[in-house]
């Protein structure tokens, strides 16, 4: 059976969007999968490409500054005191377990959410701790999926963010040409990376493939189901505009009680209270952005398993086949 472009999307946002509002512990793992990227593909690909140009010469700049503070601090090893040396490692080894275990939750997340998303979808029952528990076997496997990702990513940012460094020396016709050609190349290579993580974790996590089968036919899906994979993603970029705006005059009119106290307190004795509510506005602010954040990026991956599990089951057709096709 072919399955309509209009239904499809309109279903899938729609089971999305309520499965996400009446289950809030997806929230907590939509903030920790936030660090992943994946949430947003489309701000993932357009921030990365807008900055692209600048890429190259920082990385060469931080490269450089990296090999000459390592090279002052060897030569001048011998003259950092031993409570230096331990504090010293001791903030690296802290460091690195705060990373490690950004990651584990990130990825935790991830998996945790795109299995949820596939239970509560069909009725079933679970909750933050089940959903950690069912996706402790599928850890090193969507840790994989993301590293190769994202390494994909970083070499084409790389070697486009030179290129266009070097185009944009001389803005000349053809090299504004080569701009928009190399810079559309970036866009697709990173969008189409991007849909291969989601899919391949999808294949992971709800068929138990492993890291190079899960890659094959997530590959396969892509190729067989680009043009509906990109139409989400416009349609997921537009909600996500619509989001911004809606929260920003949402922020606009949850300022407006505090700006008035502001004003209030102007003239109070009391020399502390406009710092209060200063402290009080930034602190609502950030929790009530956080728990939109959360929500939203919590909304998009149960989307793409929606979308995943839907397009799979085969017959769907995107809006461009069923208006010209």
């Amino acid at each position: 059976m072919q399955i309509n472009s209009s239904s499809l999307y309109r279903d899938i946002f729609k089971r999305a969007f309520f499965i996400t509002l009446h289950n809030r512990f997806l929230w907590a793992l939509g903030f920790f999968s936030t660090f992943l990227g994946l949430g947003s593909i489309y701000e993932l690909v357009i921030n990365k490409a807008l900055k692209n140009s600048d890429f190259f010469l920082n990385t060469s700049y931080k490269f450089s500054m990296a090999t000459v503070s390592g090279l002052i601090i060897g030569k001048n090893l011998d003259k950092f005191g031993v409570i230096n040396i331990i504090l010293l490692v001791g903030a690296i080894l802290l460091s690195l377990a705060i990373v490690a275990a950004v990651v584990f939750l990130s990825i935790s997340s991830l998996g945790s959410l795109i299995q949820s998303s596939k239970l509560l979808d069909t009725k079933k029952k679970t909750s933050l701790f089940k959903s950690f528990i069912k996706i402790k076997d599928k850890f090193w496997g969507l840790l994989s999926i993301n590293l190769i990702g994202k390494a994909l990513i970083f070499i084409s940012l790389f070697v486009t963010g030179g290129l266009l460094s070097f185009i944009l020396i001389n803005h000349s016709v053809i090299r504004s040409i080569l701009y928009l050609f190399f810079y559309l190349l970036l866009v697709a290579i990173s969008l189409m990376v991007s849909f291969l993580i989601i899919y391949s974790s999808c294949f992971i996590v709800l068929k138990s493939d492993g890291v190079k089968k899960s890659i094959i036919n997530s590959w396969r899906l892509f190729k067989e189901n680009w043009v509906v994979s990109t139409e989400s993603a416009v349609i997921m970029f537009a909600i996500n505009a619509a989001i911004k705006l809606v929260l920003l005059l949402a922020l606009v009119i949850f300022s407006i009680p505090f700006m008035l106290l502001l004003v209030v307190f102007y003239y109070s004795t009391l020399a502390t209270a406009p710092i209060i509510v200063v402290g009080l506005w930034i602190t609502f602010s950030v929790i009530f952005m956080i728990l939109i954040g959360s929500f939203f990026s919590a909304f998009q991956i149960v989307a793409w398993t929606l979308l995943f599990d839907r397009i799979i089951k085969g017959g769907v057709l995107s809006k461009i086949h069923r208006i010209f096709g």
